[in-house]
């Protein structure tokens, strides 16, 4: 059996993400746009709760989303109309928004992201096991094999 914990960093900007030293920041009284576009997303929308900021809307699109200029110009609209300036993201998310950072700048949106990790504390070498055994049988992951 496997214990792990969920570590949740520091926000920093959008524009940070491809370097390795991020400018990290806090947000002072800011109405939050949490725009995800992951498979399970509540525990995302609870991290930026629990680091103090007020979520006005979320943005749940679908895992894997592909973000393009329609996209982007809906998320736009819609933070117009709710009077909303500023993006909290994922990691996930914020590698495939960077394209567009220049396009949130012109509409004066600041767009952040907020890192979360996983580590297991406990049981590390048999779960890594169980994976080197699943990838090299080739074998499927089922929700009862875990």
């Amino acid at each position: 059996m496997c214990k792990s914990s969920i570590h949740v960093g520091s926000l920093y900007p959008l524009d940070d993400i491809l370097v390795s030293h991020k400018s990290y920041i806090t947000l002072q009284n800011s109405s939050i746009y949490a725009l995800s576009g992951i498979a399970h997303p509540r525990r995302f929308h609870a991290s930026i709760q629990e680091k103090g900021y007020s979520i006005t809307k979320i943005k749940e699109l679908k895992d894997h989303v592909k973000y393009t200029d329609k996209v982007i110009s809906q998320i736009i609209k819609e933070m117009k109309q709710l009077n909303l300036s500023t993006i909290i993201t994922t990691e996930k998310d914020a590698v495939k928004l960077y394209a567009y950072r220049s396009t949130f700048e012109q509409y004066s949106i600041q767009c952040f992201v907020l890192p979360i990790t996983f580590d297991i504390i406990e049981g590390k070498k048999e779960f890594l096991l169980f994976l080197q055994k699943l990838l090299t049988s080739n074998s499927t992951i089922s929700h009862t094999s875990l």
